[in-house]
């Protein structure tokens, strides 16, 4: 499953807001298996100008838990030498990837950065994953969480969703560029 439908986020300087608190505490990142990890598989392209797609894996265990995703773009604030997470609409609310009975769940977003003013960002995604069991009448619990930063080198099942397709990348250099003003009508 992939959500095709971008997100518009506002780019611009005054967007980014060097200092702004971080979301509630996220267990440390994973490594990278062969079949969990996380990837940028588009980065500002011909085909899909200022945008950032992140895809991410992660294995099923043969239960009928559900596995849930959350994306997040984030910057390199170059200031403070941290990665930020991008304000405005930058994290995504949890999307449901499927069922943990299979050996392999996976599944991408894609951010869109149009902007105002020209800039260059340094970007890389990460992805909170839950695995939720379901409790008679009372809705999911959860019973694991797992972080995952954007890595290269990974195979995707699905590399057609990738531009070029079977791209993967760590980090993602956009340089974006104003959009120009349509001409009035006559």
């Amino acid at each position: 499953m992939t959500v095709k439908h971008p997100v518009l986020l506002t780019l611009a300087i005054g967007a980014l807001v060097p200092g702004a608190a971080a979301p509630a505490a996220v267990a440390e990142p994973a490594k990278p298996t062969k079949t969990r990890w996380a990837t940028v598989n588009i980065c500002d392209t011909v085909a899909n100008p200022d945008t950032l797609g992140v895809r991410a894996s992660v294995p099923g265990n043969g239960t009928s838990e559900r596995i849930y995703m959350r994306f997040r773009a984030e910057y390199f604030d170059r200031s403070r030498k941290a990665w930020r997470p991008v304000k405005g609409q930058g994290v995504l609310p949890f999307v449901h990837a499927g069922s943990a009975r299979f050996r392999t769940r996976e599944t991408g977003y894609r951010f869109l950065f149009p902007s105002d003013t020209a800039a260059t960002f340094q970007l890389r995604g990460r992805v909170q994953v839950e695995y939720r069991r379901a409790r008679t009448g009372r809705g999911e619990r959860v019973v694991r969480r797992v972080a995952l930063i954007t890595s290269s080198g990974v195979v995707s099942r699905s590399p057609a969703e990738g531009d070029p397709r079977g791209y993967s990348a760590a980090r993602c250099e956009m340089k974006v560029e104003p959009r120009p003003e349509p001409d009035p009508l006559p």
